[in-house]
């Protein structure tokens, strides 16, 4: 089934270029109703309060509709796709608070028929907010594919599903929305049901109020942000809970607002599988992890690619019992912002492109990454990246300490086939990708699905983290997608491709000094020196006839031990200073693969002359 078609069928309706044909409603009171194929059903106000007494409606395929052309909305009637519901009208629902006759009679539908609920014009509801529970029969939890499509401005209603106040279905969300939504989405509150939600918006603007996307470990939910704005928790609170025991957050355009993803420890146990955090394009994602209180608890995966500027806050884990979870941060692309220095998280950095910013006061890049009870891991893949100190205290002497970078060990995983089984799938949510190398020395790889929200299709799965040390015997190292309690759901894995690696290229930019001691990095490729690349540097009062302060990669004192640059091919310095405070030491000891050093811009303090020795 082609689910995708619904869309061309709505955009006919856009333009009135359809053929609505009547039809004697009276003769179906309390019976079912089917839509035949190809056809559009009108309701007109005449028609409302005979077709409102229909028991079900069955859409006998997905080109089938049913066009409304009242404000007025059939709230006893029951749906079964595929097909498409439109309201021509802004829909008026009567009455306030938990309207039970909506709560338990808009629509269900088979796991893989999608009916669509199209709000053209919006939502409005009169005496109150009109509580919309419409994925609930009213005797019990039902799974259901239904769609709800909604664009123009949505006022006084709150999108809930069965039990809890959460979602089980999907919503497509128009480029001109203009929403605010509350309560969970996705879940309920007893832990038993296997409920989900997807989400795409468009465009527009949407606010929730409410503070969760999934409820329980039993839930699975997703939300795709291609443009638009969306701020994210309840008032000021600005929190989204995770409770969910598989979450997909994906943003490609647009901007999106919160305080914090927030999970409570007393849940930790019941999550088996990780978050994935997705951004990409041309995202905008403001303080999106725990800026004050340390609340989230993983595994948890983020990656940046593309365009996107993330502003991360600072991210912090603990867990329940076992030790730490671990979580992979993959920047490939665009601009990462967050305080690193965290001596409560187990954390895999992995650079291939684009640049991590360090904002946080304090003196530790990356924590202590060399305690191995909260080891931090620093990789370098072949696209290399950028580290920008850009530490928010006055004084120029806050350096941050240099952590130290490693490229990956062995091979790492360059690829996940798809199968035909893949390509041929249905899935309800977007599923989590796990893979696994049969000799159990591989570690780290971490791949997403690409999701199409109009089939329900995987359409690509691209390796964001590609670890190390995976096995390079053929067919050992394979990929499987899991999904809501964790069980495997392709029966035949995928198979991954493995290679070798070698790192790339470092940049070291910033507005304050980066001061490197005891470090053993051994990254192949050059060291880039871009200091003042942005015209960051520290220009004295006027009048006082000091020169400005041109921020270093400053190499520590021999008091200290000595950072060693062991496989980087070349160093170049196109701004700020390369700080050398070694007295009668050569270049070669810190560099001593070295064979290239240029300049194009800055300075070179305290070498010795002799570059060999």
């Amino acid at each position: 089934m082609t689910r995708g078609k619904i869309v061309s069928i709505l955009a006919s309706f856009a333009f009135c270029a359809f053929s609505a044909h009547a039809v004697d409603w009276t003769q179906y009171g309390g019976k079912t109703y089917n839509v035949p194929a190809d056809t559009t059903n009108e309701v007109t106000e005449a028609d409302f309060d005979a077709f409102n007494a229909i028991s079900t409606v069955v859409f006998e395929n997905e080109n089938s509709a049913i066009l409304i052309t009242t404000s007025n909305f059939p709230n006893r009637v029951f749906y079964q796709g595929p097909g498409s519901v439109i309201m021509q009208e802004k829909a008026i629902f009567q009455g306030g608070g938990y309207d039970t006759i909506i709560r338990r009679k808009i629509g269900t539908g088979n796991e893989n028929d999608f009916v669509k609920f199209v709000f053209k014009e919006g939502m409005n509801s009169t005496g109150g907010t009109a509580d919309l529970y419409y994925f609930y029969d009213g005797s019990k939890h039902s799974v259901s594919n239904a769609t709800l499509y909604l664009d123009g401005t949505i006022t006084n209603v709150s999108f809930y599903g069965a039990d809890a106040g959460s979602i089980n279905g999907r919503i497509d969300l128009g480029e001109n929305i203009n929403m605010v939504s509350g309560l969970s989405i996705a879940g309920n509150n007893d832990n038993t049901k296997n409920y989900w939600a997807v989400i795409r918006q468009r465009g527009g603007q949407v606010w929730s109020t409410g503070y969760y996307l999934g409820f329980k470990g039993s839930a699975t939910a997703a939300y795709f942000l291609e443009n638009g704005s969306l701020t994210a928790g309840r008032n000021s609170d600005s929190r989204w809970y995770v409770f969910s025991r598989y979450l997909h957050f994906r943003q490609t355009g647009g901007t999106f607002v919160n305080t914090c993803w927030h999970r409570d420890l007393n849940q930790n146990d019941e999550f088996t599988l990780p978050a994935d955090f997705i951004y990409g394009g041309s995202a905008i994602a403001s303080a999106w992890l725990e800026n004050s209180t340390p609340k989230f608890l993983g595994p948890m995966n983020l990656t940046v690619m593309g365009n996107a500027q993330v502003d991360a806050g600072y991210l912090q884990s603990y867990v329940s019992a076992g030790g730490l979870h671990k979580h992979i941060i993959s920047v490939n692309g665009g601009k990462l912002t967050m305080n690193t220095r965290n001596s409560s998280v187990n954390v895999y950095y992995a650079f291939n492109g684009g640049t991590l910013m360090e904002t946080a006061e304090g003196s530790n890049m990356f924590g202590n990454n060399i305690e191995t009870n909260n080891p931090v891991w620093v990789r370098i893949y072949e696209k290399g990246g950028c580290i920008y100190n850009n530490n928010g205290t006055t004084s120029n002497n806050q350096y941050l300490n240099l952590p130290n970078i490693m490229e990956p060990v062995g091979n790492v995983v360059l690829s996940v086939e798809m199968s035909d089984e893949l390509r041929n799938k249905v899935w309800q949510t977007p599923p989590s990708v796990e893979i696994t190398d049969s000799t159990g020395a591989g570690s780290n790889a971490v791949a997403i699905v690409d999701y199409d929200f109009d089939s329900g299709k995987v359409t690509n799965i691209t390796v964001a983290c590609r670890g190390e040390n995976y096995s390079g015997e053929s067919g050992v190292v394979t990929a499987n997608l899991r999904n809501k309690a964790g069980e495997a759901l392709l029966s035949t894995p995928l198979v991954c491709t493995v290679g070798f690696c070698q790192g790339g290229d470092v940049t070291f930019a910033g507005g304050k000094t980066i001061y490197a001691r005891g470090c053993t990095n051994t990254y192949h490729g050059a060291t880039i020196i871009d200091m003042d690349r942005d015209g960051v540097y520290d220009h004295p009062v006027e009048g006082s006839n000091l020169e400005p302060v041109y921020h270093s990669l400053y190499l520590k004192s021999s008091s200290d031990p000595r950072p060693r640059f062991l496989n980087s091919t070349s160093v170049v310095v196109r701004s700020g200073c390369l700080w050398h405070n070694y007295d009668g030491d050569s270049f070669s000891k810190s560099f001593p693969a070295c064979q290239r050093l240029g300049f194009y811009g800055g300075h070179f303090s305290y070498w010795s002359v002799s570059m060999k020795g």
